[in-house]
């Protein structure tokens, strides 16, 4: 097996352990729910922290993508320098009463 070929099978073991933990989130969300009804925790955790720690799984999927794998990582950094450099091409100064002026770059 070649040294890529290796490496290429190292990430993608790290980030299938990584997306495979993933639900074990849900185990918070159960534990909240179980002191709940023991009435250990006020009835204000459920609702919050379910929908919370919930989303968090789908947030947090996509992000260990785009961090782990060279396609991704590259695509984004290429689009997110693409934006910065769009939006430092025309830099504006806001002021508090709300005018802007364009900056003069000597």
């Amino acid at each position: 097996m070649s040294v890529t070929t290796l490496k290429m099978h190292t990430t993608l073991r790290k980030v299938s352990t990584m997306k495979a933990f993933l639900p074990l989130f849900l185990l918070a969300d159960v534990l909240i729910y179980f002191f709940c009804q023991l009435e250990f925790l006020p009835p204000q955790f459920i609702e919050y922290f379910l929908g919370t720690i919930s989303s968090t799984i789908n947030i947090l999927n996509p992000v260990i993508a785009i961090c782990c794998f060279r396609p991704y990582r590259k695509m984004f950094k290429e689009y997110y320098r693409l934006i910065v450099s769009k939006l430092s091409a025309h830099p504006k100064v806001m002021f508090l009463d709300g005018s802007s002026e364009e900056v003069v770059n000597l």
